[in-house]
């Protein structure tokens, strides 16, 4: 199984590609979008959504995940669920993954490090 692994910003939203095979987890790829606070928000929600679409291209990825957010402020949480948007529908619109389950940092610590 191969998944895609989001950690979800405006600013800097990191990704990684993992296959799973036999409760082992390697690692196909690890990137991250780097958007510049002066450009529009369109433009910075776009560039997130055609990285999304290009790991759907390189990667025959059978599902996504996220990792549950946390933050503060009413900004933040509105520009957050922005971005959460754009990824849900890039992922959709890529493979007709209609919910991206949640897993919490330690989840994905203890997954990663096994501690």
């Amino acid at each position: 199984m191969i998944i895609l692994a989001m950690d979800l910003s405006l600013t800097s939203p990191g990704f990684s590609v993992g296959e799973v095979k036999a409760g082992k987890i390697k690692v196909l790829h690890i990137s991250h979008v780097t958007t510049k606070t002066n450009d529009g928000m369109g433009k910075r929600l776009a560039a997130i959504f055609h990285h999304i679409e290009d790991l759907y291209r390189k990667y025959s990825i059978d599902i996504a995940v996220k990792e549950r957010g946390f933050h503060k402020g009413i900004a933040t949480t509105a520009k957050l669920r922005k971005v959460d948007g754009v990824a849900a529908l890039a992922v959709f619109m890529c493979s007709g993954q209609d919910d991206i389950p949640e897993i919490g940092p330690t989840t994905v610590k203890k997954a990663v490090t096994g501690d």
